[in-house]
């Protein structure tokens, strides 16, 4: 069974500044976010959406790109360990030579999602 999640995606670029706007659900619940070693928590829908913005600016007379991206990926139902996964990303980058591109990201997470189970790779075969 393969599933499409309907999404939306919007992609802006104003100048030097480009805005990223990403949102995707199941229509129905998704088997694969069943953790059969807790089975009080059912299968239930997902979904997830994703924002972020570059920009690119001038730094100690290098042109650089500074960027954010948050996101959250939600797989579980309201009492689940596994609800949701949010995240934060705060990145800046330049080439310090044409070829070479020095960069830096700073992350920070809150709450998980058991990759095997939403993929399905645990479940038993039908």
């Amino acid at each position: 069974m393969r599933i499409r999640p309907p999404a939306i995606m919007l992609y802006i670029t104003l100048g030097t500044c480009l805005v990223l706007a990403e949102y995707a659900q199941t229509l129905d619940d998704w088997p694969g976010v069943f953790n059969p070693t807790i089975p009080q928590f059912e299968a239930h829908h997902v979904k997830s959406w994703n924002a972020c913005r570059k920009y690119t600016a001038t730094l100690f007379d290098r042109e650089a790109d500074l960027s954010v991206e948050s996101s959250q990926f939600t797989a579980g139902p309201n009492e689940s360990p596994w609800k949701t996964h949010d995240s934060l990303v705060l990145g800046v980058a330049t080439f310090v030579r044409p070829s070479v591109k020095l960069f830096a990201d700073y992350f920070r997470t809150d709450g998980y999602v058991p990759p095997k189970f939403t993929t399905g790779a645990m479940l038993a075969p039908a």
